[in-house]
């Protein structure tokens, strides 16, 4: 973890504590090899034709005391599905011993409303013992036909909640779509659809169950079509790891004979494998209550017991013998090549092929093929050396004539830029630079482009005593593509040597008009370079070294440490290069911080080297416990690029060759007295001290913002408490009771209700929040999202019917951009407003300040939001984070909300999928790990030091 929780959420029913593990995605994981079936299927095929290998692990495995006899007996549950307490008309019992001629295990089948969304049935259910547990469960496909539904086991207070926004921070150990296919995906992936009709057997991963009473949940849910009928038999939770209902018997006479593998939703060899219900079933099955039995091992399990116990992902990497290890690295290799080069002849490898991976060479996140194309692409960049180059923030150059503004901006290569305004009227900027030879060169800018507008400016390129200076136009024809972007232009000129100036110059334009927006010039000698994103010509050898200077003589390759100073500007691990405000090579950092507060630090590591460098980063000294640090990783963001954005808890640190590695450093303050404490960073033969300056400031004495990110944690336990430990109070979609609302110091619970059908409704939710133990003051009624000019009157009368019905109701009103909700509007629902969040713009564009005068008066919780969805990949994204803080600041506002720390569609991809997103506005700040733990970046520690910042300038 990265720091202790500033509150501890005790809850009843917490998960079984994850082993100790490296952080990755929940994806292709370590844990999800270790419980899913099929990855074990194709384990066992790798097995067969890697038998040396195995062999060895296999010896060490068993001296190690990894295998074990299997047990004598597993605990086994049945449910019909027809045995569900029915609630709404979305679901209903079919009273059949057959269904379309095939034998039901049961008395019926539970039936399910075609189409998206079909509600949900709950029940409970008691585990009687701990321990992993896998769902198998039996339904109906229909070829050329969808019926997607849920199994979800939750916590066993929300069998009883009746409406979908009650939940629990206990979270949920189970959530798994059956006969899934994913909605709206640009990019398919493959699914049963066009299998024979039949019933089917499906089952979820291995999961940890603690014992006791839970919940178990079965709901339809969006997918892609054609649709019918959702038709449920029977769920089986069983803890043998290797039964299955049927029989494939391969030539081994277990399920997994060698050659063969079995893929997802037991389409084996393109062939529906049909179930073979266990003996004695039939007559348990027909009592109301789950049919529960302990059974002996099944014959897959006997027989693959000993590599069962081995299995890769089954403990962590670094706890089992070197040769299983290696066995264990040379599988996932070689299952990550396939999926990489596209060998997926099976469902379960298709989808496995989209998933994501971390990849420990170059510290990249995403799918097998993307991260195999990108560290392709930088193992070969030219670093010759070669090619000048000279880089010009245009915020850095000189102003001459006045009418250009450094404006920040998380697009622009240093997070700022300069902006002119679109009317007529001359505004300059100058910069000097040498030019080392005569010859060809080109000029490349970096500016902004807006479909359908022109944005004139021109470069001039002009020496001293020059009567004809070379100049060059950019912006001159609309785009017509494209909405709001910035863009590389260029133009090819021949220079000799010498002192040149650079003028950056506007003066006519040419309609249709817009704000001309400069980021940055980039001068070079070879005209065949073309930069991407932001990033400026990849690292040289020479130059790492040359940072380093006279210190060397390790045998291990050294590497150039220094400290960022701008620790939340973007950066790039082939091309960033340490600024002139870097500490390059300390021997010491020390970092300021108050007590009770967290802050960060940055340290980027290049590697002069060919050769990778791999260490074990560690702490040492009085105060290391304080000290903790991250690897950032990269993702791949359609419209940015790869990005440095998770920050991983790692054991291992990898820094590629000749390109650098960050590390994330976190000083947590909450429980070191005033004074001075010191640690030391050891990075293989190098260390660097730091020195954490804790000043007498406790941050707890001071009040806190009322901060939200537009969403809800992911459901389990940890999200919720690192909502808590980053200081986001506000919570949107759901309600949780009020004992766990005040373990993790929430402050509101903020929910879409709509506008009520009738007094009674109303009623119904309060009283369905004072079950929960919430008073009027924990939560509040969003009628609906954004009221605008044409909906404020709806939202009005939706509102006052809240108002009518029971006046202590508070609600909230968020109304959208002033483009489209103006002054009437918001006069018009002020009257019922209790939680005002306009968007942030109602402050500050109307020049006689009446509307904003009236529009900060309003609410007794006054906030406002915004929209950094659009960038949240962008290279210097962070600092959108912390302008939040300053803009609350500046409005006197009690807080702030913003589109979104956590939005993607979950029914077409997930949260690590940043390139076929079902949505534009896609905004992933907080990302799921395997083990049921959070994925921290950049972004949520920037908005952690935004809260820290706001409540210091409060105190």
């Amino acid at each position: 973890m990265l720091v202790a929780s500033a509150t501890a959420l005790a809850l009843p029913h917490e998960p079984l504590a994850p082993q100790a593990r490296a952080d990755e995605p929940d994806e292709l994981s370590w844990e999800h090899f270790a419980t899913c079936l099929h990855c074990f299927g194709d384990f066992t095929e790798w097995v067969a034709d890697s038998t040396a290998a195995w062999e060895k692990a296999r010896r060490s495995a068993a001296e190690a005391g990894l295998v074990t006899d299997p047990p004598k007996e597993f605990s086994t549950l049945w449910f019909e599905a027809e045995d569900f307490p029915l609630r709404g008309k979305t679901w209903s019992v079919i009273e059949a011993e057959r269904h379309a001629g095939r034998p039901v295990s049961g008395t019926g089948l539970l039936r399910g409303r075609y189409g998206h969304n079909a509600g949900f049935v709950r029940r409970s259910v008691t585990v009687l013992k701990a321990g992993a547990y896998r769902l198998w469960v039996r339904y109906w496909h229909l070829k050329g036909h969808h019926a997607s539904f849920r199994v979800r086991v939750l916590p066993a207070q929300m069998v009883n909640y009746e409406f979908g926004w009650q939940t629990s921070a206990q979270g949920e150990w189970l959530n798994h779509r059956f006969d899934f296919a994913e909605h709206g995906r640009k990019q398919p992936v493959l699914s049963i659809k066009d299998e024979p009709t039949g019933f089917v057997w499906e089952c979820t991963p291995l999961v940890e169950l603690p014992a006791g009473p839970l919940g178990l949940e079965l709901a339809g849910c969006i997918h892609s079509g054609s649709y019918t009928f959702r038709h449920v038999d029977c769920l089986v939770l069983t803890e043998d790891p290797l039964w299955m209902p049927g029989a494939l018997v391969g030539s081994s006479g277990v399920a997994f004979p060698p050659g063969a593998v079995v893929p997802d939703l037991n389409v084996g060899g393109g062939a529906i494998r049909r179930p073979s219900l266990p003996a004695g079933t039939h007559a348990e099955a027909r009592r109301p209550n789950a049919s529960r039995s302990t059974r002996p091992p099944s014959a897959e399990t006997v027989k693959l017991w000993d590599l069962w116990c081995a299995r890769p992902g089954t403990r962590s990497s670094d706890r089992v013998p070197t040769a299983v290890r290696e066995c264990w690295l040379d599988w996932r290799n070689h299952l990550l090549t396939r999926l990489a080069n596209s060998d997926t002849p099976t469902l379960h490898l298709r989808r496995l092929a989209r998933s994501h991976c971390f990849d420990s060479d170059w510290n990249l996140i995403g799918t097998p093929a993307q991260v195999a194309e990108e560290g392709q692409r930088l193992g070969g960049l030219d670093r010759s050396g070669k090619r000048w180059y000279q880089v010009i923030e245009a915020e850095s150059m000189t102003e001459s004539v006045a009418g250009w503004a450094v404006e920040k901006n998380s697009l622009s290569g240093g997070g700022e830029r300069m902006r002119a305004h679109y009317c007529d009227g001359l505004a300059e900027m100058t910069s000097q630079i040498a030019i080392p030879h005569e010859g060809r060169y080109r000029l490349w800018v970096h500016h902004s482009r807006i479909k359908g507008y022109t944005n004139l400016f021109q470069i001039r390129l002009e020496r001293k005593g020059d009567d004809a200076p070379k100049a060059f136009r950019f912006g001159e024809e609309p785009a017509d593509s494209g909405g709001y972007r910035m863009i590389w232009s260029s133009h090819e000129v021949e220079l000799s040597s010498g002192n040149l100036g650079i003028v950056l110059s506007k003066n006519r334009g040419k309609g249709p008009y817009a704000y001309r927006h400069v980021d940055r010039i980039i001068l070079t000698d070879d005209t065949t370079w073309q930069p991407e994103g932001v990033r400026e010509p990849p690292l040289t050898a020479s130059e790492i070294r040359g940072w380093i200077g006279g210190n060397t003589g390790s045998e291990t390759p050294q590497l150039a440490v220094w400290r960022a100073a701008h620790t939340w500007h973007g950066f790039d691990m082939s091309t960033t290069r340490p600024g002139p405000e870097d500490d390059v090579m300390p021997d010491t950092i020390a970092l300021q911080v108050g007590t009770g507060e967290v802050v960060s630090a940055l340290l980027h590591m290049a590697n002069p080297s060919e050769q990778a460098v791999t260490m074990n980063p560690g702490t040492t000294g009085a105060a290391s416990r304080a000290l903790s640090w991250r690897v950032v990783a990269y993702t791949l963001s359609k419209p940015f690029g790869w990005q440095p954005m998770p920050l991983l808890r790692r054991r291992q640190l990898t820094v590629p060759p000749q390109c650098i590695a960050s590390l994330w450093l976190t000083v947590d303050a909450r429980k070191l007295p005033p004074g001075k404490h010191g640690a030391v960073l050891n990075l293989g033969p190098q260390s660097v001290d730091i020195v954490m300056d804790v000043e007498s400031f406790d941050l707890e004495q001071h009040p806190s913002p009322l901060v939200g990110g537009w969403t809800r944690p992911y459901a389990f336990p940890e999200a919720w408490k690192t909502f808590a430990d980053v200081g986001l109070d506000l919570i949107h979609g759901v309600m949780i009771p009020k004992p766990e609302m005040d373990a993790l110091g929430i402050r509101l619970l903020n929910v879409t209700l709509r506008a009520p059908a009738d007094a009674e409704h109303v009623r119904r939710v309060v009283g369905t929040t004072e079950a929960m133990g919430l008073s009027y003051s924990d939560w509040s009624w969003e009628v609906f999202d954004e009221p605008s000019d044409k909906t404020a009157a709806k939202w009005a009368t939706g509102a006052k019917a809240v108002r009518d019905a029971d006046p202590r109701v508070r609600i909230w009103c968020n109304p959208g951009d002033t483009n489209v909700c103006h002054t009437e509007a918001i006069r018009t629902m002020a009257p019922y407003i209790d939680v005002f969040c306009p968007f942030i713009n109602h402050f500050g564009r109307w020049p006689d300040g009446e509307h904003a005068k009236q529009v900060g008066g309003i609410g007794q919780i006054k906030l406002f939001y915004t929209t950094p969805c659009a960038a949240e990949k962008a290279p210097h994204a962070p600092l959108d984070m912390l302008h939040l803080a300053e803009q609350a600041q500046r409005l006197e506002r009690d807080g702030w909300d913003f589109f979104c720390l956590k939005n993607y569609y979950e029914y077409c991809n997930t949260p690590w999928d940043d390139v076929w997103s079902y949505h534009r506005d896609q905004a992933v700040s907080i990302y799921p790990g395997a083990g049921r733990q959070v994925i921290s970046t950049r972004n949520l520690e920037a908005l952690r030091e935004a809260i820290r910042r706001w409540r210091r300038a409060e105190g």
